[in-house]
């Protein structure tokens, strides 16, 4: 009797305890749930990631119209002066079998000459044109540059039919300002944006960044506002964040340690609530650097490997409280290139419950001088027996997501293939000028 009572009493206890632990976590779920600060206290911390990565020079060109889907390759990135490339997307039968290609989208850079230097300086110019019916709507880059600005120049007739210029003044190398307008017959006549840094006299370091702009990311797509919204960086004497006020809010970020290398930053708001945090350490000898940083909501923490002074292998580890997990891994060869990037997805809910794992893993290799070779792309799906950590993972479904190949002749890129399971498209470059695109009626020619 006593012995079952023993085992009753042990029985209860545990399940007790189990019932308190998954308690409690239901608990501080559902408050997060409810809470109102995560996307407050993400754009805290977002601000001191940035202000890490960021190299203290301004950026004064179009930044990307979607930041979802981006390319492996984009051709513009491969062009060189004088240089032209076309790109072919795969025709199919009625039947769904590729039957050939067809040309869609060319792109042209070059040195601006003649009647176009005259008009807009010395610099180059970066022509895309895209097909539609029987001509080619076009939109022209042009960058214009010296030792003490650089302007550029967006012409776009395709998406959204205006056209930007963005002013930017140089300090010793640095990009200092820069101003983004639509420009109407030759004038800035509506500014989107503008964003200075100040630099200390003495060391040169940054001082202070300020910003007014009409435009922001949401859910990774950039949209213009009606009015501008403004933020204002400052830096203390070793070029560290310090202090930032955004659009009416305040975020102070407190330093523990007067090392720029090893870093211990706690994130408050402007009542002193703690609002996150930011470590990064680095060993003596180099070997061996690790950051982590987080808010109530998320934790980050990435450690990164280096031989002989190089980055060898990077591993990270993302958790979004009773959301999602995210495990990354990648490895590169001596020369720097990431040969190898294989990231594992998975959903969460209370601790110990995980559902719908998958997987995404990119193989690059290189050849002469670490060109580019291939790039192959995976997907893996995975289930278990139970939505438990403790029950093994099983591979559902593992297909290649996608190619690239990459050609040269004489070192030069010729080609880049790219193939998945809908979709096959080859870039062509060569040298020399188009002469036979024939542009629609409406698309603007700075040329001309």
């Amino acid at each position: 009797m006593k012995r079952v009572l023993k085992v009753l009493l042990i029985t209860a206890i545990t399940i007790l305890l189990t019932a308190a632990f998954y308690g409690y976590h239901v608990y501080r779920a559902i408050s997060l749930d409810k809470e109102k600060r995560w996307a407050y206290s993400a754009t805290a911390l977002s601000f001191f990631t940035s202000s890490v990565e960021w190299d203290k020079t301004i950026r004064c060109n179009p930044l990307p119209k979607s930041l979802k889907n981006q390319q492996l390759f984009d051709p513009r990135d491969y062009l060189e002066i004088g240089s032209v490339a076309d790109v072919y997307y795969g025709t199919h039968d009625k039947f769904g079998k590729q039957s050939g290609f067809e040309l869609k989208n060319r792109y042209e850079k070059d040195s601006l000459d003649g009647d176009a230097r005259s008009k807009w300086g010395t610099g180059i110019i970066i022509s895309e044109y895209k097909k539609k019916d029987s001509c080619y709507n076009s939109s022209k880059f042009i960058e214009v540059e010296d030792e003490d600005s650089v302007i550029v120049t967006e012409i776009n007739k395709i998406s959204k039919n205006e056209t930007r210029r963005y002013i930017g003044k140089r300090k010793n190398g640095i990009v200092t300002e820069c101003i983004n307008c639509r420009l109407n017959n030759g004038v800035c006549d509506d500014t989107i944006s503008i964003t200075r840094v100040e630099l200390d006299p003495a060391s040169g370091k940054i001082a202070k960044r300020t910003s007014k702009t009409k435009e922001m990311y949401h859910e990774s797509e950039l949209y213009e506002k009606d009015v501008f919204y403004s933020m204002t960086e400052f830096y203390d004497s070793l070029g560290r964040l310090v202090e930032v006020s955004y659009d009416g809010k305040k975020f102070r970020y407190e330093h523990s340690t007067n090392d720029s290398a090893n870093l211990e930053v706690t994130i408050y708001d402007e009542s002193g609530k703690e609002l996150g945090f930011y470590k990064r350490k680095q060993e003596k000898d180099g070997s061996r650097k690790t950051v982590r940083y987080g808010t109530n909501f998320e934790e980050h923490r990435t450690t990164s490997y280096y031989k002989d002074g190089k980055l060898a292998k990077e591993e990270s580890d993302h958790i979004t409280f009773y959301d999602s997990r995210q495990v990354r891994t990648s490895f590169f060869n001596s020369a720097g290139n990431e040969v190898l990037d294989s990231s594992f997805y998975e959903d969460t809910m209370l601790p110990g419950m995980r559902f719908d794992a998958y997987s995404y893993i990119v193989e690059s290799t290189y050849g002469e001088n670490g060109k580019i070779r291939t790039i192959k792309e995976y997907y893996e799906e995975f289930e278990r027996l139970a939505p438990f950590i403790f029950f093994p993972l099983k591979t559902t479904e593992r297909k290649i997501a996608g190619s690239y190949e990459a050609e040269y002749d004489a070192g030069r890129i010729s080609s880049i293939t790219f193939k998945n399971s809908s979709l096959s498209e080859r870039t062509v470059f060569s040298k020399g000028r188009l002469e036979d695109t024939n542009e629609c009626p409406e698309s603007f020619n700075p040329q001309e």
